[in-house]
C-alpha cells in the first residue's frame, strides 16, 4: 500500500473517531444540560459548567478511571467469560420480568399501533392501519405476529418479545466485544447491556428500538467475523440482518454504504472487498424487496419500505417545527396515503431551501435530542404507563440520565485511552463508530428523540468496556498472567 495513502487512511480515521468523540462529549453535556432548563438558568448554567468539568477530568484522568474500573472488574476473572455471560443474562432477564409485571401497562401512542398492526398480521393476515396501506415500517409488527400467532393474543406477549429480544442483545454484544476487544472488555459490555435501566423499564412495551439494537449488533457481528474467515456464509447473514433493520427503521436504508466506507479503511484485497460488499447488498435488499412489491401491488407506486418519510420529514420541517415530532393534519396534503407523502416532502424541501439557517439551527436541536437524555423508558412506563407523581417519576428519570452520562463517560475515557491503537481501521472500528453517526445525523433530518439512540446501546457499550484496557489497567492485567503462569510451571514441576 502506498505511505501517502496509508497516511490518508489514518488522518481519516481519526477524523472520524474525533467526530464521534465530540458526538459522546456533547451528549454528556446536553443530558445534564435539559435536566435543570426548567429549574432556571442559573441552575442550568451551573450544571452545564459541571459538565464540561465532568469532561476535563474524564481527559486528564481517563487512565486512571480505566484502572479504577478494570479494578472492580478484576473479580470476574475468576468465572469463565461463558458463566458470566450467563450470570448477566439471568440477571437481565429477571429484572426484566420483574420490572415487566410491576410496571406493566397499557400499549399507547406508537407502542398501541406496532401492536395493532401486529395482531392484524397474525389473526387477519392484512397489513393496515386507518386509511393507509404501508403508513407503519413493517419490521416490528412482524416480528410481534410471530408471538400472536404462535401464542395468540395475551398482554404478556411483549414482554416475551421483549425477553427475546434481550436474549438476542446480550448474545451479539458479548460475541462483538470479545471479537473486536477480547475476553476482559467483553464483561462489562454484557453487564451494561444486563442493566441498562431504559431497556429495562420499556420491557413491557413493544418498540422498533429494541428490535433495532440485536440487528444492527448482529450485522456488525457476521459481518466482521465474516471477513475474518473470509465466510460469505457469514457476510449474508449480515446483510440479512442490516436489511431487517432497515424494515423495522427505514432511516437504515443506506447503511450499506457504512460497510463500503469501512472496506476502503480496512484496505483488504479488491476481490475480496468486492464479493463481500455484493453479498452483503444482495441479502440487504433480499429482505426487504418482498416488502417493496407487495407495496407496488397494493398501492401501484414504488414505495421502498413506508409512505411515513415525507410525513415525519414535514413535521421537523416546517414553520411551527421543534425538532421533535408534532401533531400534524394529514389529510391537508391529500386523499391517500401517496398523495399525502409526496405532498408533504415537497413542502418539507421547499421550507428547507427558503429557510436554510433556520434548517440548521434545527437540525442541532435535534441532535442534541437523539444524544440528550436516556429516560424514555420511566416516561413511557411510569408517567405514562402507571401515572406516578412528579417526585417519583422524576428520581427514576434522573438515575436513568445519570446511567446515560455514565455510559458515554465510559465511551470517552475507554476510546481515548487507547488513542495509540484506536481506531484499529483494519478491526472494524470505523464501520461502529460510523453507525452511530450515521443514527445521529438521520435524526438531524428527520425527528429527533432520545428514545433513536437505543438501538446503538450494543456499540455503545463495546466501546465503553475498552475502560477495562486502559494502560494503567493493562499493567495489573499482565502481572495476574504472569503469576498464574509461574503458578501452572511450579505445579508443573512438582
Amino acid at each position: 500500500m502506498p505511505t501517502g495513502f496509508a497516511r490518508l487512511q489514518v488522518a481519516a480515521a481519526n477524523i472520524v473517531a474525533l467526530t464521534f468523540y465530540l458526538a459522546v462529549a456533547l451528549g454528556v453535556v446536553v443530558t445534564g444540560f435539559y435536566s435543570l432548563t426548567t429549574h432556571g438558568a442559573f441552575q442550568a448554567a451551573v450544571l452545564l459548567s459541571l459538565m464540561l468539568g465532568w469532561l476535563g477530568l474524564i481527559w486528564h484522568f481517563r487512565d486512571q478511571f480505566g484502572a479504577t474500573v478494570s479494578r472492580l472488574f478484576r473479580w470476574t476473572c475468576g468465572l469463565s467469560l461463558y458463566r458470566w455471560v450467563f450470570i448477566c443474562t439471568l440477571l437481565g432477564l429477571f429484572l426484566r420480568i420483574v420490572i415487566g409485571f410491576l410496571l406493566h401497562g397499557q400499549p399507547q401512542s406508537d407502542f398501541l399501533e406496532y401492536f395493532t398492526l401486529a395482531k392484524r398480521l397474525a389473526f387477519e393476515g392484512r397489513y393496515y392501519s386507518e386509511d393507509a396501506l404501508a403508513l407503519w415500517a413493517p419490521g416490528l409488527p412482524l416480528f410481534l405476529s410471530i408471538f400472536l400467532f404462535v401464542f395468540g393474543d395475551h398482554a404478556w406477549i411483549p414482554l416475551a418479545a421483549c425477553a427475546v429480544l434481550f436474549l438476542l442483545s446480550i448474545s451479539a454484544v458479548a460475541y462483538l466485544a470479545e471479537m473486536q476487544f477480547g475476553e476482559f472488555a467483553a464483561r462489562l459490555s454484557v453487564l451494561l447491556i444486563a442493566i441498562w435501566p431504559t431497556a429495562v423499564l420499556m420491557s413491557w412495551y413493544a418498540t422498533k428500538e429494541l428490535l433495532v439494537l440485536p440487528l444492527i449488533t448482529g450485522s456488525l457481528l457476521f459481518y466482521f467475523a465474516g471477513r475474518r474467515r473470509r465466510s460469505l456464509a457469514l457476510t449474508a447473514l449480515s446483510g440479512a440482518c442490516g436489511g431487517y433493520a432497515a424494515l423495522v427503521y427505514p432511516a437504515l436504508l443506506l447503511s450499506p454504504l457504512i460497510y463500503a466506507v469501512d472496506e476502503v479503511f480496512a484496505a483488504a484485497r479488491f476481490r475480496r472487498v468486492v464479493s463481500r460488499l455484493v453479498v452483503f447488498s444482495l441479502l440487504f435488499f433480499a429482505v426487504i424487496t418482498p416488502w417493496t412489491v407487495r407495496n407496488y401491488l397494493a398501492l401501484g407506486h414504488f414505495i421502498p419500505i413506508s409512505t411515513t418519510g415525507g410525513i415525519t420529514l414535514y413535521m421537523t420541517n416546517n414553520p411551527e417545527a421543534t425538532g421533535q415530532s408534532m401533531p400534524l393534519e394529514w389529510q391537508r396534503f391529500g386523499d391517500d396515503e401517496i398523495t399525502r407523502e409526496r405532498n408533504a416532502r415537497r413542502a418539507a424541501i421547499d421550507w428547507i431551501i427558503h429557510n436554510p439557517d433556520r434548517f440548521l439551527l434545527l437540525s442541532f436541536k435535534r441532535l442534541t435530542y437523539f444524544l440528550s437524555g436516556d429516560d424514555v423508558g420511566a416516561f413511557w412506563a411510569l408517567e405514562k404507563g402507571m401515572g406516578w407523581s412528579p417526585v417519583a417519576y422524576g428520581t427514576v428519570y434522573a438515575l436513568c440520565d445519570v446511567f446515560w452520562i455514565a455510559a458515554l463517560s465510559l465511551v470517552l475515557v475507554g476510546c481515548t485511552s487507547q488513542h495509540r491503537t484506536f481506531p484499529d481501521c483494519e478491526r472494524g472500528d470505523v464501520a461502529m463508530m460510523l453507525y452511530f453517526l450515521y443514527g445521529a445525523t438521520a435524526d438531524t433530518i428527520f425527528e429527533g428523540h432520545g428514545n433513536h439512540h437505543i438501538g446503538f446501546y450494543g456499540i455503545l457499550a463495546c466501546f465503553a468496556a475498552l475502560t477495562a484496557l486502559a494502560p494503567a489497567a493493562s499493567q495489573w492485567l499482565a502481572s495476574d498472567a504472569r503469576q498464574t503462569e509461574g503458578t501452572i510451571a511450579s505445579r508443573d514441576g512438582n
